[in-house]
């Protein structure tokens, strides 16, 4: 037997009858982060499989293996690296090259968003253009690169050498830039607002005309920065030891005092004048566009968001990257919601409990970059048609569930294009489809059997006591002024312990049900899964209306998935995090261990390759033993996890 897994551990397959991956057909797979370190790939055929974030260093690929282009020089650039090759425009999104040599590359225009490339020795190269929206770039080397209006909103270049880079007009606009040395580099006309520069080293860079608005400068040192009146600083902040230099022609005679008008007015400031056109960070925004039958936005993500506890949240992850432009940690998501510290169980073992959230995941995570989110359920599709053509009119993608023909009720996705006279929409990454395409609506379009648009909804049981709702949506709505960073983390770290203690609700639908979350979930596993009688509980008589009992396969499996997949993702946040709050530093080892003891549970119970139906492992009393024996030490390694930790 072999077993594809994705970096992080999580099994995305199984092949029982084999001991290598040569000649399997993953065509169309979503594989993402899939670790293929080691595999034989020799006649596999990877055509159209999401492969963003593959680690393919050692993978075995010749001629015989069916793959788009891009895969081959991935794999090529892992293996042999790429110094002074031409990767002029390459797409590389979602590339993990972690100290790949590209020294002298030619990577001008290139499409490197979202990709690793940390320790990676990028010294001379050219990205000239290139988009590196949310690239993890930590301690590269890039002295003497050429970045020219190169797109590094929200990359992470902590610790990177940067000196004597060319940087004009680059985008660096929330970036992390700690301890980054800019010794001697060119940053004119730069957009650095919001960027985390503590530590930095800028000694003799170039700043005239940049933008730090709202920058962390903590302890950055400027001896001999060069500035001039078109530089923004953070409030009233300059530093000591730079040069003032004259303004440039296109900003001679024009006054950056503050008029008296403005002050009898109570403003503190006016408006700078904006850099020329021509040095102005390049970033694309929403795409709209209309024919005579349809309006749609084009390049939202295509991920798809699966059938599973946190499809929803998915779904949002996508809408905001494409509103906001930027690559998002999908772990630090988990974390703002509250879910990277989930639980479920219920009393019947019912099929819908990965539904049970004690907290709606998704309005906090909206909150955190500057939108009300709100749940929608129109009364008629007439309603929800109106819903989709404001905000698609705005340029932003609607999140729905259960609204796709042929699907069912579980999937959720976004709704990106409307038909101007069918009850149709355009679907980005619903279900388990990682594509763009247009179907139509669920109950509207007159076919038999199709059921009406109704859709499983997670985070609103203890509010509403249900699960499904007709129409279910959510609406970004337009954006405000995001919360301070620092509000933010406040914020999750808030809600975190209210969801770890979780609460049961229960209800009268499906013969009666009790959910759990959070440690009492934890807890009732832990004491149900030895003791109860199985079969005799299957068998015994239920009441008319009772639906799903029993699934115990599926309910333990989302319970292990959501702790395992959940508590990984705190554990990396939690490590970013220190560097604003040190505290958490210390729950990082307990977050790591809840982990490990969740995974095995979550393996033992996934399907097999190629999606077999999922093992009976639950028929095992000593398995059932040892899965409540990891659910009852999980409960007490939560117990502490925020108990004995207070901020500094």
């Amino acid at each position: 037997m072999v077993v594809l897994r994705r970096r992080d551990g999580a099994v995305l397959a199984r092949r029982m009858d084999g001991e290598s991956l040569a000649g399997c057909d993953l065509r169309g797979l979503n594989l993402l982060n899939a670790d293929f370190n080691g595999h034989d790939l020799r006649g596999t055929d990877l055509r159209k499989a999401y492969l963003r974030g593959a680690d393919l260093k050692g993978a075995l690929i010749d001629e015989t293996t069916r793959a788009d282009p891009s895969l081959r020089v991935l794999w090529e650039l892992a293996n042999h690296g790429g110094a002074g090759r031409n990767l002029r425009g390459a797409d590389l999104n979602g590339a993990f090259l972690p100290a790949v040599d590209l020294r002298g590359a030619d990577l001008r225009g290139a499409h490197l968003n979202g990709s690793y490339l940390d320790r990676a020795d990028l010294s001379d190269a050219n990205l000239s253009g290139a988009g590196l929206t949310g690239a993890h770039l930590r301690e590269v080397l890039l002295p003497r690169a050429r970045l020219r209006e190169a797109v590094l909103i929200s990359a992470d270049l902590t610790g990177a050498d940067l000196s004597g880079a060319e940087l004009t007009g680059a985008g660096l606009r929330g970036a992390a830039m700690t301890r980054a040395s800019l010794r001697g580099a060119n940053l004119q006309y730069a957009d650095l607002e919001n960027a985390e520069l503590g530590l930095a080293v800028l000694q003799g860079c170039d700043l005239c005309e940049a933008n730090l608005s709202h920058a962390h400068l903590r302890d950055a040192d400027f001896e001999g920065v060069r500035f001039s009146g078109g530089t923004r600083w953070p409030g009233l902040f300059r530093p000591d030891g730079v040069v003032r230099v004259p303004d440039p022609p296109e900003m001679r005679g024009l006054s950056l005092a503050v008029p008296a008008e403005a002050l009898s007015r109570g403003l503190s400031r006016v408006a700078e004048p904006a850099p020329p056109a021509r040095h102005r960070p390049r970033r694309s925004g929403p795409t709209r566009h209309s024919t005579r039958a349809s309006v749609y936005l084009s390049g939202v993500p295509e991920a798809a968001c699966g059938i599973g506890w946190d499809m929803a949240l998915r779904a949002l992850h996508g809408a905001l990257e494409y509103v906001t432009g930027l690559h998002l940690d999908y772990d630090e998501l988990l974390v703002l919601s509250g879910d990277a510290f989930a639980a479920v169980a219920s009393d019947k073992y019912q099929d819908a409990t990965y539904l049970a959230s004690c907290t709606d995941p998704l309005t906090p995570v909206a909150a955190a970059f500057g939108f009300r989110g709100r749940w929608c359920f129109p009364d008629s599709y007439a309603e929800a048609r109106d819903l989709v053509m404001q905000e698609i009119g705005a340029g932003r993608p609607v999140l729905a569930g259960g609204a796709a023909n042929p699907y069912g009720c579980p999937p959720w996705g976004l709704i990106t294009g409307y038909d101007r006279k069918r009850p149709w929409f355009c679907f980005a990454g619903y279900g388990t489809r990682a594509e763009t395409r247009w179907m139509p609506v669920r109950g509207e379009t007159g076919e038999p059997d199709t059921g009406p648009w109704n859709g499983r909804v997670r985070g609103l049981l203890a509010s509403t006591h249900r699960f499904w709702h007709d129409r279910p949506m959510f609406v970004l709505g337009p954006r405000g002024l995001p919360p301070e960073r620092r509000e933010v983390i406040t914020d999750a770290l808030r809600r975190a312990p209210e969801v770890l203690a979780g609460t049961s609700v229960s209800i009268g639908d499906w013969g009666g049900v009790t959910y759990h979350t959070g440690r009492e979930a934890l807890a009732f596993l832990a004491e149900d899964l030895p003791r109860i009688d199985w079969p005799a509980v299957r068998d015994a008589p239920k009441p008319a209306d009772a639906h799903g009992w029993w699934e115990r396969p599926g309910v333990v499996a989302a319970c292990a998935d959501m702790v395992w997949r959940g508590r990984s993702a705190a554990a990396r946040t939690f490590r970013q995090w220190s560097a604003e709050q040190p505290w958490l530093a210390a729950m990082v080892p307990t977050l790591e261990a809840a982990a490990a003891l969740a995974q095995p549970v979550y393996d033992a119970l996934t399907p097999r390759w190629p999606w077999e139906a999922a093992p009976s492992v639950c028929d095992n009393p000593a398995w059932r033993q040892d899965a409540a024996r990891r659910f009852a030490e999980i409960d007490k390694l939560d117990a502490g996890l925020f108990s004995a930790q207070s901020p500094a």
